[in-house]
C-alpha cells in the first residue's frame, strides 16, 4: 500500500525461511506497507484492500523491504517479520540454459478486467477469447503456466502465457528458480 492508500498485488516466493523475492515494480521502495498472505485464499487478489484492515479476513504477515536490484533489474527482496518462518522454499540456482528447454511460471492470476483481456488480444476479442482467458487463468487462483525458452543471453525470454497478478512469480527449470516473471 502506498502513501495515497493505493494497493498493488502480485506474486512473491520464499527463497529462505524468511526471505521472499518479487518484482521490483510491485514494491519499488521501503516507503510502503508490505504484507504477504498465505497462498490459496481468494482474498489475495480479489479483495486486496481488505488485507490492510485492522482485522483482515485472512492470515497475513507484515514484511519489510530489504532492497532491490540495480536500476534495470525489476527485483525486490522482502523479509517476513517474526515469528513466521516458511517450512518450504524455492531453491535458486545458476545454470546454463538452452533454447527449447521447458520452463514453468508460477503465480496468482489477479483480478484482471475485460479491458485487460481486450488489450492482451490487441483489438476486438470474441466472447470465446474472454471465456478462454477466464478458464485458463481463473482470477485469484494459483496458476502454473508451461512454455519453453526462446532466447538466451543477457536477457532470458520464454514463451509462456501469463496474466496480471503473476508478476514476481518464479520461472522454474527442473524445479529450481532460474528467473522471475516480470
Amino acid at each position: 500500500m502506498d502513501r495515497k492508500g493505493r494497493t498493488y498485488s502480485g506474486t512473491a516466493f520464499f527463497v529462505s525461511e524468511t526471505r521472499l523475492l518479487t518484482a521490483g515494480h510491485l514494491v519499488p521502495d521501503g516507503k510502503r506497507k508490505i504484507i504477504a498472505q498465505r497462498p490459496g485464499s481468494t482474498w489475495s487478489e480479489l479483495l486486496v484492500d481488505n488485507m490492510f484492515r485492522k482485522n483482515p479476513p485472512c492470515e497475513i504477515w507484515p514484511c519489510k523491504f530489504i532492497g532491490s536490484g540495480h536500476a534495470r533489474v525489476d527485483l525486490a527482496v522482502l523479509e517476513v517479520e517474526p515469528p513466521f518462518k516458511a517450512t518450504k522454499f524455492t531453491e535458486i540456482t545458476q545454470m546454463s540454459v538452452r533454447q527449447g528447454q521447458k520452463v514453468d511460471v508460477v503465480g496468482y492470476a489477479g483480478n484482471y478486467t475485460n479491458d485487460y483481456i481486450q488489450q492482451m488480444h490487441g483489438g476486438y476479442p470474441r466472447k470465446d477469447d474472454f471465456d478462454a482467458v477466464s478458464n485458463l487463468f481463473p482470477r485469484a487462483s494459483l496458476i502454473v503456466s508451461h512454455g519453453q525458452i526462446e532466447a538466451t543471453g543477457d536477457e532470458l525470454s520464454y514463451g509462456v502465457s501469463t496474466v496480471k497478478g503473476m508478476s514476481g512469480g518464479p520461472v522454474l527449470l527442473e524445479g529450481r528458480a532460474i528467473g522471475m516473471f516480470l
